[in-house]
């Protein structure tokens, strides 16, 4: 792996990290964009379909945090990880939707992931929604000569791409976590199968990556219990972006009649007490990070009142005829309700 001992370095002398993303869509993009902006990173990225376009006309974003961005470009672009065999890299970042009924992460790194790859293993970051998405990655790394550090995160940001194949970027509120609005948020920690310490090279993997994005104007912190945070990023995605989904409405629009509104507050407040039910069987809530529903779910309503008209991302693959991300945002809590028997109607 390049050379992680510079995380501690002053931002003026450190040497940019070699950073490699997969998956260049509005996440992707927006993070590629931070890290090169401020000088953390030499950013590689995968672009298959629109490798083309990315080549001969950059990418647009249009942010309410970091404003309007014409024309960017990563370092690098190639079209598959065919092509980075002799690369090396100190972070690959991965941020494809979490499909594994239709790609598994480990397919789509490919050779990455193999002794064909002639470089040290980098750090695996994974910067997806949805539970247990780590698992086929560490699964198909396990025997390898050096397993790698595999890190994980909670992401909260409001981001899409539009039709025009320009990134749109807003604001949101954490709800649970904060009282204020803001515009994207990442909570970081070391994958774990068991309950046990980060070792040294693990904590300084994580300490690198947070430190980055830190200094990349992104609101990026450690968290001890990963698995519990991104949890509490779940209830969302499984109840406001799956509803959304299954309607084909924002939330917004919901709001605009009175039956309408009736139905999906009553149906996520009883999907909202499912998912609790799970996580404190998970033991998350005696970690204090399962937040109260009615305040979760209100603090959502008051927030799309106020004017918030974000397409969930579950929705938006609907509308594109993609797959959506069942499996990771609900087969896993499925599975973990049937484990401790819970019922889940």
């Amino acid at each position: 792996m390049a050379d992680l001992a510079t995380a501690n370095i002053p931002p003026q002398t450190k040497k940019p990290a070699e950073v490699l993303i997969v998956g260049l869509g509005a996440v992707g993009i927006i993070y590629g964009y931070l890290l090169e902006q401020h000088h953390q990173a030499r950013v590689t990225a995968i672009a298959r379909s629109t490798y083309r376009g990315i080549i001969d006309n950059g990418i647009t974003i249009r942010s309410k945090k970091w404003g309007t961005i014409e024309n960017w470009r990563p370092s690098r672009v190639v079209q598959s990880p065919d092509e980075l065999l002799d690369s090396a890299f100190d972070y690959v970042i991965v941020c494809t939707k979490a499909v594994p009924d239709v790609v598994t992460t480990p397919r789509l790194l490919g050779p990455l992931v193999t002794d064909q790859y002639r470089q040290p293993q980098p750090v695996y970051v994974l910067l997806q929604n949805g539970l247990g998405v780590e698992k086929d990655l560490a699964q198909a790394t396990s025997n390898l000569r050096r397993k790698p550090v595999i890190i994980s995160c909670a992401l909260y940001i409001m981001t899409n791409i539009q039709a025009n194949g320009e990134v749109s970027h807003g604001t949101f509120d954490t709800f649970v976590l904060t009282k204020r609005f803001v515009q994207e948020r990442v909570r970081a920690g070391i994958y774990k199968e068991t309950n046990i310490p980060n070792t040294p090279e693990e904590q300084q993997s994580l300490d690198g990556f947070v430190n980055m994005l830190t200094e990349s104007n992104s609101d990026a912190v450690e968290i001890p219990n990963v698995a519990a945070g991104k949890y509490v990023k779940n209830l969302w995605n499984a109840s406001f972006g799956m509803l959304s989904a299954l309607t084909r409405l924002t939330p917004l629009q919901w709001l605009q009649d009175d039956a309408s509104f009736k139905y999906a507050e009553e149906t996520i407040s009883e999907m909202m007490n499912e998912l609790l039910q799970v996580g404190r069987a998970l033991g998350y809530g005696e970690s204090n990070y399962l937040p109260d529903p009615r305040v979760f779910i209100e603090s959502a309503f008051n927030q799309f009142r106020e004017g918030t008209d974000f397409v969930p991302s579950t929705l938006l693959d609907v509308r594109l005829g993609k797959p959506i991300e069942v499996e990771a945002i609900l087969g896993e809590v499925v599975r973990a309700a049937k484990t401790n028997q819970i019922p889940t109607p």
